[in-house]
């Protein structure tokens, strides 16, 4: 079922999107809005983080059991993340994960894994989470590790809050070097775009289909105020990333 559901809403995306018709604009390797959110979706996962709180209790159940403890309350967050490795690694920012007991990446599809965190980053907020697909392979985004984005190249940024609600925007980096007047104090990308894309955790993705940042909220981007989208560069973590197994791009193969 949930299987289905994913490929019903990649119809859906598919029929919702706006032909891009300057094909000037466009680089030779570039894809139509269409085929780009196509090749990224697979990519794209939801996580859930839930934590439950206990307390003591002396109460006795109708069936007479004892229980020891009672929940008081259950908290539930959402956010998005980015699968840079098929071995199951996902990226996504800490902020959205941090006092929750148990984590789950559910794909486009709708399969739900077990996940924990391996690698964090206090500087850039990142955290790598290790998924536990139980020998199922996930589809890793390629990276841009070998381009610097250049205003105006065209860009689509894409988050997925709920795997059957994605939220995705075409537009073009308007300041690849753009400095926070508050926040993280660290150069971000500026992106223009006709849509905003909420949440952190998303893909700032590139016209053929390669990781060129990670979308950051607004509150970690420009302070309490949402002012657009913005995505933490590549050049911010690449280092972040040594040691993994990573999806590789023709472009990095062709400079190896």
């Amino acid at each position: 079922m949930f299987k289905r559901i994913g490929i019903l809403m990649m119809l859906g995306l598919a029929a919702c999107a706006t032909p891009d018709t300057d094909s000037s604009a466009r680089p030779s390797t570039g894809l139509t809005d269409v085929a780009l959110i196509r090749q990224t979706m697979p990519s794209i996962v939801t996580i859930k983080a839930e934590t439950t709180v206990w307390a003591p209790t002396t109460e006795t159940l109708p069936s007479g059991d004892k229980p020891a403890r009672r929940m008081v309350s259950h908290h539930l967050r959402l956010t998005s993340g980015v699968i840079v490795s098929a071995a199951g690694h996902v990226l996504t920012f800490r902020r959205s994960l941090e006092g929750m007991e148990t984590i789950r990446v559910v794909t486009h599809e709708g399969f739900g894994f077990p996940a924990r965190e391996i690698r964090a980053d206090p500087i850039t907020d990142l955290v790598l989470l290790q998924v536990e697909t139980d020998g199922q392979i996930l589809t890793p985004i390629p990276l841009a590790l070998h381009r610097q984005p250049k205003n105006g190249d065209r860009v689509l940024s894409v988050s997925m809050l709920d795997f059957i609600a994605p939220k995705t925007a075409v537009g073009a980096i308007e300041n690849a070097n753009f400095h926070p007047a508050t926040g993280p104090g660290r150069i971000v990308t500026k992106i223009d775009t006709a849509t905003e894309v909420p949440g952190n955790g998303g893909a700032l993705v590139s016209a053929d289909g390669l990781l060129l940042g990670i979308i950051l909220g607004p509150r970690q981007a420009v302070g309490q105020t949402w002012d657009g989208t913005f995505a933490l560069p590549l050049s911010a973590f690449r280092s972040f990333l040594d040691g993994l197994p990573l999806a590789q791009s023709s472009e990095a193969t062709a400079t190896q």
